[in-house]
């Protein structure tokens, strides 16, 4: 939930609309302050003051998550050429016995 609008004292309000109103200008600090005989050391103190003041009464942006799907590590493998037309790549955990099934098909059809 948003803070309510902070009221600032009349001065900070002034010096709150001029440094809006530098930052419209395109100015450099220095003109900006020459153009409306602003004390360029006065500006300097307020905008730096009015900075600290917004940046310690913000709320914390809202947090976004987005899902991830994580692949699984890569176990260790033995690939597996049989007459060097096909290969069966064989991870820990494999059948022997459908492995043999597979190799004698792949041979008699080679």
């Amino acid at each position: 939930m948003a803070a309510p609008p902070r009221i600032l004292p009349p001065t900070q309000t002034q010096w709150s609309e001029r440094i809006t109103a530098w930052e419209i200008s395109g100015l450099s600090q220095s003109a900006f302050c020459k153009q409306h005989e602003h004390v360029y050391g006065t500006f300097v103190y307020w905008r730096s003051y009015l900075k600290k003041l917004n940046a310690d009464t913000q709320q914390p942006e809202s947090v976004s998550f987005f899902p991830v799907s994580l692949k699984p590590e890569k176990k260790p493998s033995l690939i597996l050429r049989i007459n060097d037309q096909h290969s069966i790549e064989l991870c820990s955990g494999f059948d022997p016995e459908l492995l043999g099934k597979v190799v004698q098909v792949v041979q008699k059809i080679t």
